[in-house]
């Protein structure tokens, strides 16, 4: 069976802060990728909503599969979805969930990563890669082999736009924590989930961000504070 981990070093290493209008972000928005009041600025302003600036904690997801088995789509070919926008097939409705919590557990900004392509964008010494998402081709990826996410693609973000000023600027920086699951609904069947959800520290300041004491867990069993956490990456 397939069995995949989050890259916690590319996480820590690539993620930062980008402040983007609205105008460029419509492609993104059809695939909800932004928080309501983005949608809510649309609707109430009309005309100039799209010169409205988001502000996004930018990452790097990479997916190791270190299982003995390819992990695949959980929809059949014929089911995938096509969207015009962004010109690709949607495989699975969720791949990975980004949720940000604050010091009480309280959930303050969450993403989530619509399936838009799953391949073997690298592999190990010895293995050629086999799915391409290319012309139809098919999603998958193959064990000993890792599929990217890099940090500025679409939806390849959690809008932080709303955090509260006050909870985070007060003493320059507040410690929060991110949580990034794959296969969150566990509908592809892996070899563990323990290692499905990487947990890390992040201190957001107005002008930067940064992960840290990042660890792996099953998303049944997620510590409420990174600190205390076990399987320390």
């Amino acid at each position: 069976m397939a069995d995949l981990v989050p890259d916690t070093h590319e996480l820590m290493r690539s993620v930062h802060l980008e402040d983007k209008q609205l105008f460029f972000l419509q492609c993104a928005m059809e695939e909800n990728c932004l928080a309501s009041t983005a949608y809510e600025k649309e609707q109430k302003m009309g005309y100039g909503w799209h010169l409205e600036t988001r502000r996004l904690l930018r990452f790097t997801a990479r997916i190791a599969n270190q299982g003995d088995d390819a992990f695949l789509p959980f929809l059949p070919k014929h089911y995938w979805e096509w969207h015009h926008c962004h010109m690709h097939y949607h495989s699975m409705e969720v791949f990975a969930h980004y949720d940000i919590m604050d010091a009480k557990g309280k959930k303050v900004a969450e993403g989530h990563k619509a399936s838009f392509c799953l391949e073997d964008n690298n592999c190990l010494p010895g293995i050629e890669p086999y799915y391409k998402c290319a012309n139809f081709g098919d999603q998958g990826i193959s064990p000993g082999c890792t599929d990217t996410y890099a940090y500025n693609i679409d939806c390849q973000w959690v809008d932080i736009t709303d955090l509260e000023p006050g909870d985070y600027t007060f003493k320059l920086h507040e410690s929060c924590t991110l949580y990034l699951s794959v296969n969150p609904d566990m509908k592809v069947g892996e070899q563990s989930f323990d290692n499905n959800v990487a947990v890390c520290r992040l201190q957001y300041t107005t002008t930067s961000a940064w992960l840290g004491n990042c660890s792996l867990h099953a998303p049944h069993n997620l510590p409420p504070y990174p600190d205390v956490a076990v399987n320390l990456i």
